[in-house]
């Protein structure tokens, strides 16, 4: 059964809908990122004791432990870090050498981090929110097919932005990090020494990871997305669900 083609009021309906959609795909891949067990894990895989390091393997990018202890420490550090800047009240340690603790500019960094993920988290929850109404809204005046339709489209357009990111990730990720620290925060406020807590506890790799992270739950994501669009539009078209 051919699917009707979508009413020019549909369209403005759709439309924004897979924005909204789109923007929770990102969500969704930030939060899989952000997660405890992503970080436990990436943690463990880039720092690293001078014997558990492959022969032949490059360490610019990974923290090279003194002992086991250390890494525990730094563990704790990256988490009550990971708490703080996701908008948690928690003490992180200080000190102005910025090698037992976050020296001020570290600190000042870090606000300026907390500020952007917590406006991120908000948005998402807004997206979450905006999209639970439109389904609502969907069942109600009987046009699940908008919804599978906005589904589809969101699916696709974030596998191929997604994609396309993880391939950036592979090609020239220290570029891709550099320009996105140059967006959102002010030049030189961002840079520290290789010594300094902050970079022990993240180095390059640990965030080429994590970038790893969001775009493979991501791109899960916008297939799942995918999938419930082009089985839900079918449906429609069996079960005109979509027409009053």
């Amino acid at each position: 059964m051919p699917q009707e083609k979508l009413t020019i009021a549909e369209k403005f309906f759709v439309v924004p809908l897979a924005l909204v959609l789109a923007v929770t795909v990102f969500g969704f891949g930030l939060l899989a990122a952000l997660s405890q067990t992503a970080l436990s894990y990436n943690m463990d895989s880039t720092h690293l004791l001078p014997e558990a390091v492959a022969p032949g393997a490059s360490i610019a990018d990974i923290t090279l432990l003194n002992n086991a202890s250390e890494g525990d420490t730094l563990k704790l550090v990256a988490l009550d870090t990971r708490n703080y800047v996701m908008g948690r009240s928690v003490v992180l340690p200080q000190d102005e050498d910025d090698l037992q603790g976050y020296s001020e500019s570290v600190m000042s960094h870090l606000r300026d981090v907390r500020s952007v993920i917590v406006i991120t988290l908000w948005s998402i929850n807004g997206a979450v929110l905006l999209m639970l109404l439109a389904l609502i809204v969907c069942i109600a005046r009987r046009r699940m097919r908008m919804f599978f339709t906005a589904c589809l489209s969101a699916g696709i357009g974030m596998i191929v932005m997604f994609a396309a990111f993880g391939c950036a990730i592979y090609v020239n990720f220290s570029g891709l990090f550099e320009s996105f620290h140059r967006i959102f925060f002010a030049e030189g406020s961002w840079q520290f020494a290789a010594d300094s807590l902050l970079i022990r506890a993240f180095p390059l790799q640990f965030w080429m990871q994590e970038a790893l992270v969001w775009a493979g739950f991501s791109i899960l994501v916008a297939i799942i997305y995918l999938i419930l669009g082009v089985a839900g539009r079918k449906r429609v078209a069996t079960a005109g669900f979509s027409v009053n």
